[in-house]
């Protein structure tokens, strides 16, 4: 059994555990500094993170509460960061729902738009809250009328005013219209983040996913074949289209086929062997990119230099 274990346990910790990747490191460290800043001057500002689902939004907005509760830890009277996750099925009032159940308020939360309103009020004074992160904030923006929009906008905005808090919006790119919907808003933003997919499109994004994927190796310690060559790389690629969630996914279930083979070390087959079609290829029959030539490979994905 011992020799499976390694496997085991990249199995069990790829999923949760964070890897740096791209510009995360740099906009963690920018977004800290804004937020430093906001509590300096006390003059309340926000940033705004937009990209396609799988670039690392989350990731990058958890990291960012929990260095920043780590930094005033010690603190007298900590400052406080929290994460609030916008509802899939926005009403006007949902909002004001999770950012006070983000607070710590338990139960269903109840009351009326002014007695919440009053209630985020005493929890941001009582907490000492200086940093609130909204993410996936594209629901408020899509699932609410132009006027219910620019209500939140102007009530967020007072939030930053009058609580010199620093505020991140994350979501896809729609995100950045809250920006629109209160032109003091949009005076108030610090920077815009865009993130996107891995690619290969260029020598250096091929690089940055081969030095990616080589760092998911040496932390996890998954021996066998080298992820960081062309034969691993673009196949992977061209599976998950750059989507971190899905290069997961990929590892996973190769190291999970490993295991069931009682392996220590990972081999190309296990990626061959794993490989599931996406459910948007239809029955349209699609080739295992695993099993495909490279040179074949290089130009079905317009990849022109040399690796």
């Amino acid at each position: 059994m011992s020799n499976i274990s390694p496997m085991l346990n990249a199995i069990k910790e790829l999923p949760h555990r964070t890897v740096s990747t791209g510009t995360l490191v740099d906009d963690i460290t920018n977004i800290l500094n804004d937020a430093e800043d906001t509590i300096i001057t006390q003059w309340g500002a926000c940033a705004v993170i937009s990209g396609d689902s799988g670039t690392g939004k989350t990731v990058l907005l958890e990291k960012v509460v929990e260095r920043f509760n780590a930094m005033y830890q010690s603190s007298e009277v900590p400052n406080k960061g929290v994460y609030v996750r916008s509802p899939s099925n926005m009403k006007p009032l949902d909002l004001l729902r999770k950012i006070l159940s983000a607070f710590g308020e338990p139960g269903r939360i109840r009351g009326t738009e002014d007695e919440m309103r009053h209630r985020i009020s005493q929890q941001i004074k009582n907490k000492n809250i200086k940093l609130i992160v909204f993410d996936e904030f594209q629901q408020v923006v899509e699932k609410l009328g132009e006027k219910s929009v620019r209500q939140q906008a102007d009530y967020l905005k007072e939030l930053l005013d009058d609580y010199d808090v620093f505020m991140v919006f994350a979501g896809t790119p729609r995100v950045t219209e809250i920006l629109d919907a209160n032109e003091q808003f949009k005076s108030r933003c610090n920077r815009v983040i865009h993130k996107s997919l891995m690619s290969v499109s260029t020598p250096e994004s091929y690089s940055t996913l081969a030095s990616y994927l080589t760092t998911l190796q040496s932390v996890h310690k998954i021996a066998g074949t080298d992820l960081s060559h062309a034969s691993i790389v673009l196949p992977i690629q061209h599976a998950t289209n750059g989507d971190l969630r899905g290069i997961t996914r990929t590892l996973v279930k190769a190291c999970q086929h490993a295991r069931r083979a009682n392996r220590d070390k990972l081999i190309k087959d296990d990626f061959q062997a794993s490989w599931v079609p996406s459910s948007s290829a239809g029955k349209k029959q699609v080739v295992n990119p695993f099993r495909r030539q490279l040179s074949v490979l290089k130009k079905d994905m317009g990849v022109n230099y040399e690796l």
